[in-house]
C-alpha cells in the first residue's frame, strides 16, 4: 500500500509580500518615533506658564481640573471634567486576530485648569492623550474573573458572541493633576455664574500659596494648628466665592483665554511635564529600535533574494 507524503511550500512571492509589509511597518514606526521626538523637543523648549501671566501662542501649563458644567462619564455616570472612551473588539483577520475600534466617544465641554494664580479654559478638541489610561479592562473570552460591574454594564450594549471586548478610558475628575500643552488664544466663552470653588480646591490652592499659608499661624508658634487652619480656610473660600459670584477669577478679573489645538500645535494632555517628556522619550527609543529592525530585516531579505537570482 503506497504512502503519500504531502509537503507544503511557500512561494518566493509570499515571502516577498511579508518582508515588504515588514519594511512598510518599519517606516511607520520611524514616523511615529519622529512624532514623539518632535513632541518631546516642543515640551522641553517651552517654559511653564502660570494662568495669571499666560501669553498668547504655544504654551504649557500645569494645574488641577475643575469642571465648568455638568459632564458625566458614560461608564460610571459620575461628574468629571473631560473623558474619552474607546471600545475595541477582538476580530479575526486571516490567520491572526487584532483589536479593532468599534466605538469611540469623547467630551467636548470646556473645563477649567486651576493653578495658584488663577484659572484658564481648556477646550478638549482633538486631544493627544499622553497620560496613562484611567481604565483598561476586557470582558468576554479573555476577561478576568474580577469584573467591574459598571464596565460590564457599559460593554453589554456591544456584546457579540464569540468575541472579546475591551474598553480604554481617559477620565479627568475634579482635582486631578493635569499638564496641558497647546495654543492659547482669546475665546468667546461665558463662564457659569456663581461657579463657587469646592472646599477641596480651596484647601489645595491655599496650601500652594506659601505666604498666605504661613499667615494662618496667628499665634506665631511655628505651626498651623487645626483651629487656625479651619478659620483660615473658611475665610479663603469665602473670598474665592465672592470673586466667583462677581465674575472674577482667583487672580482678579477673568480673562477668557482658552487653550486649544491649532493647525501647527496639537493639544496634549499629560499627567505632568516630567512624565510627558519621559514617556515621549521612551516612545522615541522603542519605535526607532523596532522600526529600524524591521527595515533592516526587509532589506536583508530583498538583498539575499536579489543575489539568489
Amino acid at each position: 500500500m503506497p504512502y503519500y507524503i504531502h509537503t507544503t511550500s511557500h512561494s518566493p512571492t509570499s515571502f516577498l509580500m511579508c518582508f515588504t509589509a515588514a519594511g512598510i511597518m518599519g517606516v511607520i514606526c520611524l514616523w511615529k518615533a519622529f512624532q514623539s521626538l518632535k513632541l518631546k523637543k516642543m515640551a522641553e523648549a517651552l517654559a511653564a506658564s502660570k494662568a495669571r501671566s499666560l501669553a498668547m501662542g504655544t504654551v504649557e501649563i500645569e494645574g488641577h481640573v475643575s469642571p465648568l458644567g455638568k459632564v458625566f462619564d458614560p461608564i460610571y455616570q459620575k461628574p468629571c471634567g473631560c473623558y474619552k472612551i474607546t471600545v475595541k473588539e477582538l476580530q479575526q483577520r486571516g490567520k491572526s486576530s487584532e483589536w479593532v475600534t468599534i466605538h469611540e466617544v469623547a467630551s467636548t465641554q470646556p473645563f477649567s485648569l486651576l493653578d495658584a494664580t488663577g484659572s484658564i479654559i481648556i477646550l478638549p478638541l482633538k486631544v493627544d492623550w499622553e497620560e496613562s489610561l484611567t481604565l483598561n479592562e476586557k470582558m468576554g473570552v479573555f476577561s478576568s474573573s474580577n469584573k467591574d460591574a459598571a464596565v460590564v454594564n457599559y460593554l453589554s450594549q456591544f456584546k457579540r458572541a464569540f468575541y472579546s471586548l475591551k474598553v480604554e478610558a481617559f477620565i479627568l475628575r475634579e482635582g486631578d493633576p493635569l499638564f496641558v500643552m497647546g495654543f492659547a488664544q482669546p475665546i468667546d466663552f461665558q463662564q457659569p455664574q456663581h461657579a463657587a470653588i469646592t472646599l477641596q480646591e480651596a484647601a489645595r490652592l491655599l496650601k500652594s500659596e506659601k505666604n498666605r499659608f504661613s499667615a494662618l499661624d496667628v499665634n506665631h508658634d511655628g505651626q498651623v494648628d487645626d483651629q487656625e487652619w479651619e478659620a483660615g480656610l473658611k475665610n479663603f473660600k469665602e473670598e474665592l466665592d465672592r470673586k466667583a459670584a462677581q465674575g472674577k477669577s482667583i487672580s482678579g478679573l477673568t480673562k477668557n483665554i482658552g487653550v486649544t489645538p491649532s493647525p501647527n500645535v496639537p493639544l496634549v494632555f499629560g499627567r505632568s511635564r516630567k512624565d510627558l517628556i519621559s514617556k515621549t522619550n521612551n516612545q522615541f527609543i522603542l519605535m526607532t529600535a523596532f522600526g529600524s529592525a524591521l527595515i533592516l530585516l526587509a532589506a536583508a531579505f530583498l538583498a539575499l533574494n536579489g543575489f539568489s537570482h
